[in-house]
C-alpha cells in the first residue's frame, strides 16, 4: 500500500494507533529512525516534533517517547544509527584505501572520490543533517564531529596527504584539499535541484559528478591528461 510522507508534502496518512504493524512493515523503531533522520535534515533539531516523526513513520504517536525517551535521545540514536552504517559498509572499504595509498596513492584517491560518492548517495538525508547542525555550534555539533565527521575525514585525510607527498595533487592545504572535495560531491549529489535541468536531465549524475572531480582535483593522474588540455573546445 502507497503512503505518504508527511515531510514530504505536507499532507500525512492518518497515524496507526492501535494493533500490530502490517506484515512487510518496516519495525517500529527503524521506521522511527529512518523518519527522524528525514525529519531532522529537513526542519532541523529544533522544527521537528515526536508526533511529526511518528506520523511519517506510520506508528503510534506514543511510540517515540516509549522506545526513546524524549527528542534528543531520537537524535542521538540516529547517530548510533549513522555511525553503525559507516562501520558496516565504508570503514573496512575505506582503510583498505588507505593501505592502497601506501602504494599507489593516486588510485587511493580516485577510489576514494568514488567511495564517498557511494556514502553520499545511499545517504541522500545525511548532508542536509550535517549542514543544518553545522549552523547551531552546541553539543550536538560536537557529538556529530567525534564520532561521524572525524573518522570518515580522517582516512580520507591520511589518503590526501600520501598523493600530495607523492606529487599527485597540487594541494596546498590537505585539509582545505578534503572539506572542499567531500562538499562538492556532497551537495549536487543530495540537493540535484539546484542543478540546471540539462545537467539533471543527462542522467547517471553521480557518475559524472566522480568523473569531474577527478578531473579536477586529480588532473594530472588522467591517461590522456596531454590530450584533453590541447582538445579543441566546443562554443557551440
Amino acid at each position: 500500500m502507497t503512503t505518504t510522507n508527511p515531510l514530504q508534502d505536507g499532507t500525512a496518512e492518518p497515524v496507526r494507533r492501535r494493533g500490530r504493524r502490517s506484515a512487510g512493515d518496516t519495525p517500529g523503531r527503524e521506521a522511527l529512525i529512518h523518519a527522524a533522520l528525514s525529519a531532522f535534515a529537513q526542519r532541523g533539531f529544533d522544527g521537528a516534533s515526536l508526533r511529526m516523526i511518528a506520523q511519517a513513520a506510520q506508528v503510534d504517536v506514543a511510540l517515540p517517547a516509549r522506545l526513546f525517551g524524549g527528542k534528543e535521545q531520537m537524535w542521538e540514536a540516529v547517530i548510533d544509527h549513522l555511525v553503525q552504517f559507516y562501520q558496516q559498509h565504508y570503514a573496512e572499504r575505506l582503510g583498505a584505501l588507505v593501505e592502497q595509498s601506501q602504494t599507489d596513492p593516486a588510485a587511493a584517491l580516485r577510489g576514494f572520490i568514488h567511495c564517498y560518492a557511494d556514502l553520499c548517495v545511499e545517504n541522500p538525508a545525511v548532508t542536509a543533517f550535517l549542514m543544518l547542525e553545522a549552523t547551531n555550534p552546541g553539543p550536538r555539533l560536537q557529538i556529530l564531529m567525534t564520532r561521524l565527521i572525524r573518522p570518515v575525514m580522517r582516512q580520507g585525510l591520511d589518503i590526501v596527504e600520501r598523493a600530495q607527498q607523492a606529487g599527485c595533487i597540487r594541494a596546498i592545504d590537505p585539509v582545505l584539499f578534503l572539506r572542499m572535495l567531500a562538499s562538492g560531491l556532497a551537495i549536487p549529489l543530495s540537493a540535484p535541484d539546484l542543478l540546471p535541468e540539462r545537467t539533471r536531465a543527462a542522467g547517471n549524475l553521480p557518475q559524472r559528478l566522480v568523473d569531474e572531480a577527478i578531473a579536477i582535483f586529480l588532473p594530472d593522474t588522467l591517461p590522456d591528461a596531454d590530450a584533453k588540455t590541447n582538445a579543441p573546445t566546443d562554443t557551440q
